[in-house]
């Protein structure tokens, strides 16, 4: 049944806890090994490029992933980490996921993705997977995640307490749900050559989050591995170099797995809440949300 869900996924192919504010002002400090952090964020989750400009979500001053309590905010630096804005969209409760892609920036926002035109910093669009909102599934969603583009004009959306992946289609405005129980929550996406990686913070309480590999195996039919031994409250994931890099929040840890399977092997520890990061022109972008930080540093 899974398989033939996920067959409409890609049809048209071809989390947290409670942390402590360091720091009441943005600013960048300075270190030895040719990086720089970002402090006095207030829990940061994701970071997102749009070719000039790196975005940062921010949960809020409460470690409050479910709550609509409005004080989440985007913040907007250049590449050397100089704020360009501290509050460059506001009025949001808990973003998380950041996305650049199809000329908008994409924010999930505990039931609902925001779309922005990056050049007004102006909201104009809107996905609501509030329940009677999405196709043929009345789950309610309250923690959103991570997002990722598609081809076809898609985003894919991680719904981490419903255990579900969301299917939004910009052509149509449709929302589809998809049941993946083998994440055990459902939290960081990366897609690649066709084949999607997924990760999962875990069923409550217990560290069993998998590295799922989803891959296309005839016209309507998707094969689906676990990529790695590795479990754990698993968040952030991005591929590069030939590796699967994932970042387990509870452990403080960053992973890298080759591509083509095998020992998760760690390449940084010591992290506080290392969430969903970005790693981008030899640099990766790591928010530490409990530390109210983003650490950026040459990468590998």
């Amino acid at each position: 049944m899974i398989q033939r869900l996920f067959a409409r996924v890609f049809s048209a192919f071809g989390m947290v806890c409670l942390g402590v504010m360091v720091g009441s002002s943005i600013a960048v400090a300075q270190s030895a090994d040719e990086g720089f952090m970002i402090t006095g964020l207030d829990h940061p989750e994701s970071v997102a490029f749009d070719g000039k400009s790196y975005y940062i979500s921010n949960v809020g001053k409460e470690m409050a992933p479910t709550a609509k309590d409005g004080d989440g905010y985007i913040t907007r630096v250049s590449p050397d980490g100089t704020i360009l804005d501290a509050k460059w969209a506001e009025g949001l409760h808990a973003p998380k996921g950041l996305v650049f892609a199809y000329d908008r920036l994409w924010v999930t926002d505990i039931d609902q993705v925001y779309g922005y035109d990056v050049a007004t910093g102006k909201r104009d669009q809107v996905f609501s997977l509030a329940p009677r909102r999405v196709q043929f599934d009345q789950r309610p969603v309250a923690f959103l995640n991570d997002i990722v583009a598609l081809p076809d004009n898609r985003l894919l959306v991680s719904g981490t307490d419903s255990g579900r992946l969301y299917r939004l289609s910009l052509s149509d405005g449709a929302v589809q749900s998809f049941p993946v129980d083998l994440l055990q929550g459902p939290n960081g996406l990366a897609f690649d050559r066709d084949v999607l990686y997924a990760v999962g913070f875990g069923d409550t309480g217990q560290r069993n989050g998998p590295v799922l590999k989803i891959t296309r195996q005839g016209e309507n039919e998707y094969r689906f591995v676990q990529h790695s031994s590795l479990l754990g409250n698993l968040d952030g994931v991005a591929v590069f170099q030939e590796g699967l890099f994932v970042s387990d929040w509870a452990s403080g840890s960053l992973y890298r797995i080759p591509l083509a399977g095998g020992k998760a092997v760690p390449v940084m520890t010591d992290l506080s809440g290392p969430a969903d990061f970005l790693i981008q022109d030899g640099k990766i972008w790591l928010p530490e949300m409990t530390a109210n930080r983003v650490i950026v540093k040459t990468f590998p």
